[in-house]
């Protein structure tokens, strides 16, 4: 939980806009400055898909070409707004919706986005969830982008029920519990996107499904040093060489794809609040990097700067 109304005014849109960098996607925001800004954001993470339920002022967001190339944790993004209404501009797609809609945006790629309240506050739903946890391809998948989807009735509103119930439910869930509803929440989701694509028969080919699978276990074992494509194998009763061939198929590979989700776990825990008396080489530990070097060295590569020297950035501290 997040809030806003315990800060001095004059810093309250500043930690907003934070939060949304730490805890969202990065972007830069803009809103009526004549008023008090007002926030307020619950978030619940189920393995890698993320659920956000916000209130807030109205707000202007603007994810420039520069942000992506800075910072892309490759991401589909299905936003409602219950109150209020929100815009999109990405790729070919412009949209205006009320809450009855869905809007869904791809944080590879440059938008912009604005969220007008009706009355005192604006109140959205928000999934994230990676594309690769997804089977729909992704070339069909940008033909949804900024395009209005039902979400007050079929699969749009299940979909919706259902996210809500379950980060509305959070506190009662076991460990367990979240990764499973993260397995879930992504099939229900792919569901949605494929019903809207016209696929009939949503792609269940073994090898889709099975780097699904594996997609899921590497989200579940990240904290697990000896995470590497043996083992990863293994589990999945699969040789090495297909394994590599699967990754392939993506454009990607196993090892950066690992290295990514935990660098980005680690990029999420340093600019979280809560994790302030935490050293950073603690972060790095909990997130499979057992040689705080190698945890340096890594987080330097991907985001310009060692990892302490991002936390400080985040929180304006001029201390070690």
């Amino acid at each position: 939980m997040f809030r806003t109304d315990g800060l001095p005014e004059p810093e309250r849109f500043d930690a907003w806009c934070a939060m949304v960098d730490r805890s969202l996607v990065m972007t830069r925001l803009a809103t009526d400055t004549s008023r008090p800004f007002h926030g307020v954001a619950h978030q619940v993470s189920f393995g890698g898909v993320r659920v956000s339920v916000l209130e807030y002022s109205g707000i202007r967001s603007r994810r420039s070409s520069a942000l992506v190339r800075a910072c892309d944790p490759e991401l589909l993004q299905l936003g409602v707004t219950r109150s209020g209404r929100q815009s999109l501009a990405q790729g070919r797609g412009a949209s205006s919706t009320g809450g009855a809609e869905l809007l869904l945006s791809d944080t590879s790629q440059p938008y912009d986005a604005e969220v007008a309240a009706d009355g005192a506050h604006a109140r959205s739903l928000f999934v994230q969830v990676p594309r690769t946890s997804l089977t729909v391809p992704r070339a069909k998948v940008s033909a949804l982008i900024a395009r209005p989807l039902p979400a007050a009735e079929g699969l749009g509103g299940l979909l919706v029920q259902t996210l809500a119930r379950a980060e509305a439910d959070a506190a009662g869930y076991r460990p367990q519990d979240t990764h499973r509803l993260g397995t879930v929440a992504a099939q229900l989701i792919d569901a949605f996107l494929a019903h809207h694509l016209g696929l009939d028969d949503p792609p269940e080919s073994r090898p889709q499904a099975l780097l699904t699978a594996i997609h899921a276990f590497i989200e579940r074992h990240l904290a697990d040093p000896a995470l590497a494509p043996v083992p990863i194998a293994a589990a999945h009763h699969i040789s090495v060489r297909y394994l590599h061939r699967l990754f392939a198929s993506e454009g990607a590979t196993v090892g950066a794809t690992v290295r990514g989700r935990r660098l980005e776990r680690c990029r999420l825990d340093l600019a979280d609040p809560r994790c302030l008396a935490q050293p950073v080489r603690a972060i790095g530990a909990r997130w499979g990097y057992a040689n705080p070097t190698d945890f340096s060295r890594a987080f330097r590569a991907a985001y310009g700067m060692p990892p302490g020297e991002y936390r400080r950035r985040q929180f304006h501290l001029s201390v070690p």
